[in-house]
């Protein structure tokens, strides 16, 4: 059987929690999404949103302080 799910891509970091926030346990993170992947195939992930991560420009470094 076939789970659907919406997949959100938001332009900044705030928006993305704000996602979470607002979808609880129903959302979950992605950036790559092999692993995702495969456990959405196996039935194992049954999201009603994802918030993909990869485009947001503030999260592709990290700085030490």
């Amino acid at each position: 059987m076939f789970h659907r799910f919406r997949v959100v891509r938001p332009d900044s970091v705030g928006e993305a929690v704000a996602l979470l926030r607002e979808h609880g346990d129903g959302a979950k993170v992605v950036a790559g999404s092999t692993a995702m992947t495969i456990m959405l195939r196996q039935g194992l992930l049954t999201p009603t949103i994802l918030v993909s991560i990869a485009g947001l420009e503030a999260l592709r470094t990290i700085r030490l302080r």
